[in-house]
C-alpha cells in the first residue's frame, strides 16, 4: 500500500471512530468508577455515536489472507463483563428475540448487557492495538475486521442494548444502585410492587430459556 492509496487510514472519518472506540473501551476497563445510573447514562451517549461512526468507516478490501492478531485475553475479557456484569447488577438481563439461525429457542431468550459490550469490547480494543502498532496494511485490515464483525455480530448486540438502555432510563421506576437503596425506597411499610421494573423483568423471565442452554 503506497502513500497515495493510504491517506483514508488518517481521514477524519477513521480518526473519529478511534476517539469513540477509545472513549468507549476507557468505559468498559473502568465501569467501577460509575454509579449504576451514571455508567448508564455515558453508555445512552456512546453506543449511538459508536454506531455511527462505524458506519462512516470506509470500505475497504483485506489485503493479509491470514486473520488479524488477536490481543484481548481472556482474563482482559472476563474483567470486563464480570465489572459490567457487577455495576448492572438486577439490570442485567433483558429479553430478546434471537433469529432462527441463531438460535433454536422458540420465542424470547435472555441475554446479558454484560456480555454484549464484553463481546463489543473485544473487537474495539484488538482494533485499537492493532491500530495503534501495525504497519498501514495492518491498519487497512484491522478496519476491514471492524466492519464485517460490526454488520455481522456487534452492531446488533450494541442496537439491542441501546434499546434495553432506552427503556431503563426512561421507566417511570428509578434506577435502583444497590441493595441498600432498593430498602430505603421501599421504606418500613408493606408496598405493592406489582407494577415495578425490576418485578414485571423478573416474572418475564419465568421459563425463558437462556442462550447459553441453547
Amino acid at each position: 500500500m503506497d502513500n497515495k492509496n493510504d491517506a483514508f487510514l488518517f481521514s477524519e472519518e477513521v480518526i473519529d471512530f478511534v476517539k469513540i472506540a477509545n472513549e468507549f473501551c476507557e468505559l468498559a476497563e473502568n465501569t467501577f468508577s460509575f454509579s449504576r445510573q451514571e455508567l448508564l447514562e455515558k453508555l445512552q451517549i456512546i453506543l449511538p455515536q459508536l454506531y455511527g461512526q462505524c458506519v462512516k468507516l470506509p470500505q475497504v478490501e483485506s489485503i493479509f489472507e491470514e486473520g488479524n492478531e488477536k490481543f484481548v485475553t481472556e482474563e482482559e475479557y472476563e474483567m470486563v463483563q464480570k465489572g459490567f456484569e457487577s455495576k448492572f447488577g438486577y439490570l442485567n438481563d433483558y429479553l430478546e428475540i434471537v433469529e432462527p439461525d441463531f438460535s433454536d429457542a422458540d420465542g424470547p431468550v435472555v441475554c446479558k448487557l454484560s456480555e454484549d459490550f464484553a463481546d463489543i469490547f473485544q473487537d474495539l480494543k484488538d482494533f485499537l492495538t492493532l491500530f495503534r502498532i501495525g504497519n498501514n496494511e495492518m491498519m487497512n485490515d484491522a478496519i476491514w475486521e471492524t466492519k464485517l464483525n460490526f454488520g455481522t455480530y456487534w452492531g446488533q448486540k450494541l442496537v439491542n442494548s441501546l434499546r434495553v438502555i432506552h427503556k431503563i432510563l426512561n421507566a417511570d421506576e428509578p434506577v435502583i444502585e444497590d441493595i441498600k437503596d432498593s430498602e430505603a425506597i421501599q421504606g418500613t411499610a408493606e408496598r405493592d410492587t406489582s407494577s415495578w421494573f425490576v418485578t414485571r423483568r423478573q416474572e418475564d423471565f419465568r421459563d425463558i430459556p437462556s442462550i447459553e442452554d441453547e
